[in-house]
């Protein structure tokens, strides 16, 4: 994919690392499909601070879809040297894919401290 842009499957069973942490660095999530086995509920997680709360993931409802896989599109920027992960309510297998790219520290932009006249 054109910018950096690069995928993961999905498929845990109850919980688990989506993508590891990575030294120097920090993920961003641009988008990301899941769907359940059967009905379960899931946790997006930065490390182990949630990112969403408890969301539905229902089999007859179809793939749950958030974001797009474009650059532009970030839905988290993830803290320094985090994994992504999920926790599901339930023993229930949930496959997906998440696409993400990685901003390594020298790529950081740090906040400006001046002050706007």
């Amino acid at each position: 994919m054109a910018d950096g842009m690069l995928s993961a499957a999905v498929s845990v069973a109850a919980s688990g690392t989506l993508i590891a942490a990575i030294t120097n660095a920090k993920l961003r999530i641009h988008s990301i499909v899941l769907a359940g086995a059967s009905d379960v509920t899931a946790i997006l997680l930065d490390g182990t601070t949630a990112l969403t709360g408890a969301m539905t993931l229902a089999k007859t409802a179809g793939p749950l879809v958030l974001g797009q896989p474009r650059a532009d599109c970030v839905l988290w920027e993830l803290s320094d040297e985090t994994a992504f992960k999920i926790t599901a309510g339930g023993q229930v297998q949930i496959s997906g894919v998440v696409w993400y790219t990685i901003c390594p520290k020298s790529a950081y932009v740090a906040p400006s401290n001046e002050q706007i006249p």
